[in-house]
């Protein structure tokens, strides 16, 4: 009786809003058109979610399984694959308990639908094509290649000045950066941004280390609407990495001649409330700023300007999102809010197209042109149109539906519905640097390396100043350990200095020097031992054995497995009994160990890597798995380390639904939800006689 009667309400609710007997909501007007009306609006719960995923959702994507299993697995489904399938789509939405009657739109192949919770829900052919295909999705090592590459790019464009100073300037140093698909080699949400977003976050890193700011960045899910809306609020500069729609899908390739807005995507609707989500009358009919799709949301610029609580810092947004400027959707409350320039797309961008623009338009920004030089510039060198299609035709360019830039601003006017596939001049003399003039082009640093004699040098990295470089790792002596780099020469020293690994900061030149240590076993009965850790230490750096439990007849040892694979089976033989590691136990000592089962603890940043003496791979996690990793690049490299009754707690700092390294009852060990017991270091050391542990720059 209760559903019943919610579903009744919320008809009846629909029926209202659609004959004009309850007001609308304004379409603008920032946090006071949410906050007015603060009896109406409510936010939207993870149970709200967990409703309509179990729901109507769990049913489309029961239509989805059985397409797919004709046809290979969903990874090789086209968006003409799930086109065929929108009548039973539909059916499936009309069969569902949260459906409200008589809502469904049909705009093209794009559906719209009121829900029993107030969400507006949506299903789009082509968003859940681009999100399901997985063929191509680049392995670790590609991941980590790729990012090297990111890291290591270098601006192509020369700083030309400009002076004209009639777009004004941004008033804030900070830059913004929102990724909602893309995290690192081994956390992407979507395939197809691999091999792309690097550039981004090596972009942003330039220009807020030539504005000599701070950046702003949000990824994954904590790319919400809120944050988004704070970064808009304090940066000078924000770059959406995203995808972008709109709502309609036509035949081929039509997003856009029946669309009534345009729209960022999201993995999360976090943040959204009952007050984003009212029905709008647009010229295709009801649209709504706010959709929630199959593990995606949709927000319109109107939604993301609802959620500012202050104007814009006289801003660049740059949306490298496809069909963003197809409507005004997305544009219109952006500029309502302050900001002053809107970059965007009128069709779907390719992803080397893109790439291609925002490394030449940004480029030239940072390093000192005003907007509309930059843009001339970058359609001078790359071409008027997706340069991934530079062989076509104006003519054909239209045809084919390919992207042509578009910009908003109070200098150039928005061409309008329709008229955005075409050649646009663009006079924004707007200049991210105060003053106008380009007067802070950024100052570069280098890092250079200092290795012993006969282990080969990395080359110097010459970088912006304030920009994050990956530290590379290097071969070492024979006999002793590469731990990682230090600012100043060490030599036979008991003590380890402050060590870096791992991505780091740069603000000034540095010569940086190869640490290693090197342990000797010791005359009469000392010896290399590793003792069972009972307080934390301030540093943890050093050698370690890794075990689950204590008891001799029953303890697991961690082992390090070579190259890029799951320690999430007893078969991967990551987890070895002590009986079968050669290993004795006497006296609270385990001696007797080999490198297959010691690892190197090394500080990064303000957290740990913990890598394997014999395999020289890294401990980390890939897809919520405990994984063994070739390369420490990426943050779910990195470990944060405490202590409490003896027991260990290592949590990952870049996983958050499955953070803490545990043990499995199948006897393996894995990544958990919850910190557990049972996990214990032994830190290695002398049993006695004259040996110890030194700490070398040179051998």
């Amino acid at each position: 009786m209760r559903k019943q009667f919610k579903r009744l309400f919320a008809l009846l609710l629909v029926i209202a809003m659609a004959a004009g007997l309850l007001p609308t909501m304004a379409a603008a007007g920032g946090r006071a058109a949410i906050s007015g009306d603060a009896e109406m609006a409510r936010p939207y719960t993870e149970e709200d979610n967990a409703i309509l995923d179990n729901d109507v959702f769990a049913k489309i994507a029961q239509v989805e399984t059985g397409a797919a299993t004709r046809m290979g697995g969903l990874s090789r489904m086209t968006e003409s694959d799930y086109i065929r399938i929108v009548p039973q789509v539909v059916d499936a939405i009309k069969s569902s308990e949260t459906y409200v009657p008589g809502t469904l739109q049909q705009n093209g192949n794009f559906l719209v639908w009121m829900t029993t919770t107030g969400m507006p829900c949506c299903y789009d052919p082509r968003m859940e094509a681009e999100l399901h295909n997985t063929v191509n999705d680049p392995t670790p090592a590609e991941m980590a290649r790729i990012e090297a590459e990111a890291e290591a790019l270098l601006d192509v464009v020369n700083a030309v000045r400009d002076n004209d100073t009639r777009g004004g300037s941004a008033t804030s140093t900070k830059i913004g950066l929102i990724q909602p698909y893309w995290e690192s080699s081994s956390s992407y949400a979507d395939s197809s941004f691999t091999s792309y977003s690097p550039y981004y976050k090596t972009m942003w890193q330039n220009l807020y280390g030539a504005t000599g700011g701070t950046g702003m960045r949000y990824s994954m899910t904590n790319a919400n609407i809120t944050n988004i809306a704070k970064t808009i609020e304090e940066c000078g500069l924000v770059i959406f990495d995203s995808h972008g729609t709109t709502d309609y899908s036509g035949s081929n390739g039509d997003y856009t001649s029946r669309a009534n807005c345009s729209y960022l995507c999201l993995t999360t609707n976090s943040g959204i409330t009952t007050a984003d989500t009212q029905a709008k009358s647009g010229p295709y009919g009801t649209y709504y700023e706010c959709m929630k799709g199959s593990g995606y949301a949709y927000v319109s610029g109107t939604c993301i300007a609802n959620h500012m609580t202050k104007n814009a810092p006289h801003s660049l947004v740059y949306m490298g999102i496809c069909l963003g400027m197809a409507t005004d959707g997305m544009y219109k409350g952006l500029r309502q809010k302050g900001v002053e320039v809107v970059y965007g797309y009128s069709q779907s961008v390719s992803f080397t197209g893109e790439k291609q623009y925002m490394q030449s338009i940004l480029g030239y920004v940072k390093n000192g042109d005003n907007f509309g030089t930059a843009l001339s510039k970058a359609k001078n060198s790359l071409g008027k149109w997706d340069p991934a299609y530079s062989n076509y035709s104006q003519s054909q360019a239209v045809a084919n539906h390919v992207a042509f830039p578009i910009t908003v601003s109070s200098e150039d006017a928005y061409p309008g519905h329709g008229n955005v596939d075409a050649v646009q001049n663009v006079y924004s003399t707007w200049n991210l640097f105060g003053g106008g003039g380009g007067s802070n082009p950024g100052t570069n640093v280098t890092v250079t390396y200092s290795v012993p004699s006969g282990i080969s040098a990395p080359a110097s990295q010459t970088v912006a100043s304030g920009s994050s470089i990956t530290l590379p790792t290097v071969g070492a002596p024979s006999g002793y350990t590469f731990l990682g780099w230090v600012t100043s020469p060490v030599n036979n020293s008991t003590t380890q200095p402050t060590t870096y690994t791992g991505t780091v900061t740069v603000n000034s030149s540095v010569t940086l020097y190869a640490l290693y240590s090197y342990t000797s076993g010791g005359s009469g009965s000392g010896g290399t031992a590793y003792q069972l850790l009972s307080s934390a230490p301030s540093n943890w750096a050093g050698s370690y054995i890794i075990t689950f439990g204590t008891s001799t007849s029953s303890l697991y040892v961690l082992k390090g497995l070579s190259g890029n694979k799951s320690y999430e089976s007893a078969s991967a033989g990551g987890a070895v009994l002590l009986a079968n590691t050669g290993m004795s136990y006497a006296d609270g000592y385990l001696t007797g160990a080999t490198n297959a089962y010691v690892f190197d603890v090394a500080a990064s940043s303000s957290k740990y890597t913990i890598k394997n003496k014999s395999t020289g791979t890294y401990l980390g996690s890939y897809n919520s798995y405990l994984y063994s990793r070739t390369s420490n690049s990426s943050s779910y490299c990195r470990w944060t380390l405490s202590m409490n009754n003896g027991n260990v707690t290592a949590a990952n700092s870049a996983s958050s639904r499955y953070p803490y390294l545990a043990f499995s009852s199948s006897n393996y060990f894995m990544i958990n939800s919850s910190a557990p017991t049972g996990l214990y270091f032994w830190k290695q050391t002398t049993t006695g006689g004259s040996g110890s542990t030194t700490y070398y720059t040179t051998n």
